[in-house]
């Protein structure tokens, strides 16, 4: 019974000192003595258990606190100075593949408090580092878990938050870089912008649209033209701005200068409007407006093939048409027409007024 005799020899080395009645190297021998005792306890009672604070052991070295102090139970700490990653307390349980704990903490506050004391290193330090290895299965290096709260978080970062690979929100197989599955993403603030910062201006960069995993859409972004394009593919032009002028094109990738709204093809609309600042030929109706007469526009006709004023249709093939030029123009015309009317009306009462003259003759 080595423990009991290290117990005996404690309590007579304590007696002797109190009394005063041994020389010191009797106590000094004692006492070395009980060291060794305490030495060889671990070779000696490999089947039983060591209690610290407690009659009972449940565990190889079983420690208990005292109700009565705050003073933590265990203390570790490496007094060497160096340049090596020292462990003060190692764990180690692998009782097969997939099993075991190397540490169980549990706690009213927090299960694990752990601070990477750094100083000026000027590396990275680590307040809580994990890693999980192995060769089948799946592998988590930390694991964050809450229930119960009002409010729970299974991870809590006050902090910048960097990830290597990918990241899964409702999903454990992420595709991308950020995977969000069955949800939303929300963006609140005062002022908030999704950021698409691209760093090579030859490669687009926005959003790919799918359904069931195929693209049906795509808007980007191309920084070497400095447009945003939402079509149907990054190669082909489908509702382009032009960030530099604002300017819109249809189809087409071109911007004509001067031109807000370009468009390559046809356009439909149920009603159109030309807001115009002036310039509409109400001029024609003036007493001094020069209306040519009419043997004139018949000769010059002859020679153009076209109205005087009108543009001719090779110079419409070749510039096209202005829909506010050209509608004034036309209600230019529309007047003259009118004004050769009124003049036919009046040489045709003339020639009435004649014709009854000559009837009653």
């Amino acid at each position: 019974m080595l423990v009991e005799a290290c117990h005996i020899l404690m309590a007579m080395a304590a007696w002797l000192a109190d009394g005063d009645i041994a020389p010191k190297s009797m106590i000094t021998s004692m006492k070395s003595a009980l060291a060794i005792c305490l030495l060889l306890v671990p070779l000696c009672v490999q089947a039983q258990n060591v209690g610290i604070g407690i009659g009972v052991p449940a565990y190889r070295l079983h420690v208990e606190g005292d109700p009565g102090s705050t003073f933590g139970i265990l203390g570790a700490q490496v007094t060497f100075s160096g340049f090596s990653d020292v462990p003060a307390v190692t764990g180690y349980s692998v009782t097969n593949d997939g099993w075991g704990y190397g540490g169980l903490f549990t706690g009213g506050y927090m299960g694990v408090n752990a601070t990477a004391s750094a100083g000026s290193y000027a590396g990275w330090a680590y307040g809580l580092y994990g890693t999980s290895f192995g060769t089948d299965g799946t592998r988590v290096g930390v694991y964050g878990y809450a229930s119960g709260g009002v409010t729970n978080w299974a991870g809590y970062f006050a902090g910048e938050t960097y990830i290597q690979d990918r990241l899964g929100i409702s999903t454990t197989d992420p595709q991308d870089k950020l995977h969000v599955d069955g949800g939303n993403i929300r963006l609140s603030g005062i002022a908030p912008f999704y950021i698409l910062n691209s760093t090579s201006p030859t490669t687009p960069s926005g959003y790919i649209f799918q359904e069931n995993g195929n693209q049906e859409g795509v808007l980007h972004y191309n920084a070497s033209g400095n447009y945003v394009n939402l079509t149907n593919s990054v190669f082909n032009p489908g509702v382009v701005v032009n960030l530099n002028t604002n300017a819109i094109g249809i189809g087409s990738f071109l911007f004509a200068s001067g031109y807000t709204l370009n468009v390559d093809g046809k356009i439909i609309a149920e009603e159109l409007k030309v807001q115009d600042s002036g310039g509409w030929p109400d001029f024609v109706f003036a007493e001094d407006y020069p209306l040519m007469d009419l043997d004139n526009v018949e000769q010059w006709i002859k020679d153009n093939g076209h109205l005087p004023g009108v543009p001719s249709a090779e110079a419409i093939a070749e510039t096209g048409i202005m829909i506010g030029d050209m509608q004034k123009l036309l209600m230019q015309k529309i007047e003259e027409l009118t004004l050769y009317i009124l003049q036919l009306k009046e040489q045709n009462a003339r020639l009435e007024s004649r014709v009854r003259q000559l009837e009653k003759q």
